[in-house]
Parts: C-alpha cells; structure tokens; sequence
C-alpha cells in the first residue's frame, strides 16, 4: 500500500472507533433526542464515507433511543424498528465479521430497554449474553452492563424470592458490587452513583429501609452533579416507586414527577 492510503485507511479506522466510542460512552449521559440525533448523523457520515461496516455498530443504540422515543415497531421492548428489523443482528455480524461484539452490545441495549420498561423477566433473558460486554470491554458500556445486570437480577429476586439460586445471584451482585467499589475508589464521578443505586437495590430486597432510603439520595445526588441524566432520572424513579411502597404517596409523587422531568 502506498503511504497515502494507509494513512487513508488509518483515519477511517479511528473515525469509525471514536463515532462508536463517543455514542457508546454517552448512553446515558445525551438526552435521548440527541443521543439518537447523533447516531444518526454519525451513521450518515460514516455511509457517505464509505464506511458502511462500522456505521452498523451504532445500530443498536440508535434503535434503542428510536424505542424510547416510541419510535418501535412494535412492542418497545424489543429492539427492532426503523433501523434494525428481526434479522438484523445476525446479518451485520456477518457483514461487520464481529458477532461476538454485536451480539453483546444488542444483548445491553435489548436488556436497557427491557429494564426500563419494567419487563424484568425479558431483560433476565439477556443477561448472560450482555456480561460479555464488561469481560471485553473497558469502556463506560462495561459499567452499564454491570449496573443493569445487577438491577436486573435483584429485581428478579425481589418478585420471586428464588430459593436454591438465591444465594448465587446475590453472590453475583456482591461480585459486581465490589468492582463498583474498586471503580469508585478511582473514579467516583462515573461509578459512586451506580455503586449508591445499587446499594440501595440491595437494601430494598432486603427490607432495610432506612439504609435503602438513604442510598437513594446519595445516589440522586452524584448522578446528578456527575451528569449522569439517565441515571439520574433511573434513581429518582426507583426511589419514587420504594416511596410508593411504603406508603409515602407525596414523597414518591415528587420524586417520579422528577424523573419524568429527567
């Protein structure tokens, strides 16, 4: 190759790696009409660049933000509509040559989707699939994973009270709990919330109330200064609905009509 087109080639790479590394890392953090603004402009440039195979790496975020949008096919929890259809997942990770990739990055935004709409036991479904994110990855998405994976699992435990897997799935959010702690001694501003948020889940399923209370509100307050928005909408809500179940109905009213704002 002559020097100018590896230098051609070298800046499509990174192009194509710093668009999926910017969307990636802002999940949670771009309002959601932005955040689906910005994948879609990202996915045109890279497509009038001809880089048409890394522009399917934004597809499942972009979708994910179409459903929260109400912009489905379908049932919202599902991660099909405008940009990705039933198929799709298998036929660009054949064409992108990265299945394993593709399939847990869907994998977490399928579960995202799942969690957010409250269909707990569909976002069980694609746990296993989405942890292969956070043994791949070292980017923000690895925390996501972790965070709703254990959202997820104490969810589920909290409704069925699983007798012999108990114990294993709280041992698995004890083992994503003290890697929150590790990533919050050394970056407090992405993971003390979630290491809050998760705190106070844990609590919650334990019906330790004051301690579940108390977690809420540290957790509300770093997203918040974090600029964490997802988060910080997330934690006010599930905060809100605990208010609910204890019976502290104006509470909990303030504190879902601020993640609604969120």
């Amino acid at each position: 190759m002559t020097p100018l087109l590896i230098y051609t080639a070298f800046v499509s790479f990174h192009f194509q790696l710093n668009a999926s590394l910017f969307i990636w890392n802002n999940v949670d953090r771009l309002p959601i009409p932005e955040m689906e603004a910005r994948a879609r402009i990202l996915t045109e440039r890279m497509n009038f660049l001809g880089q048409e195979k890394g522009a399917y790496m934004l597809r499942p975020v972009w979708q994910m933000s179409l459903n929260f949008l109400g912009q489905a096919a379908g049932n919202p929890t599902q991660l099909t509509g405008e940009v990705l259809k039933d198929d799709d997942i298998e036929t660009l990770s054949r064409e992108v040559g990265r299945g394993r990739t593709m399939h847990s990055n869907a994998s977490l935004y399928k579960m995202m989707l799942a969690y957010h709409f409250s269909d707990f036991e569909t976002a069980a479904t694609y746990t296993k699939q989405a942890r292969l994110v956070y043994q791949t990855f070292g980017t923000l998405g690895a925390a996501l994973a972790r965070l709703y994976d254990c959202l997820t699992l104490l969810e589920i435990l909290k409704q069925r009270r699983w007798g012999r897997r108990w114990s294993y799935h709280m041992q698995v959010v004890r083992n994503h709990l003290k890697m929150f702690r590790y990533w919050a001694h050394r970056c407090p501003e992405n993971n003390m919330s979630k290491l809050c948020l998760v705190e106070a889940e844990v609590a919650r399923v334990l019906n330790q109330p004051m301690e579940a209370q108390a977690k809420y509100y540290c957790a509300i307050l770093l997203a918040r200064d974090g600029g964490i928005l997802m988060e910080h909408a997330l934690v006010n809500e599930r905060a809100g609905k605990y208010q609910l179940e204890l019976g502290n109905v104006s509470k909990a009213q303030e504190l879902l009509q601020e993640a609604y704002r969120l």
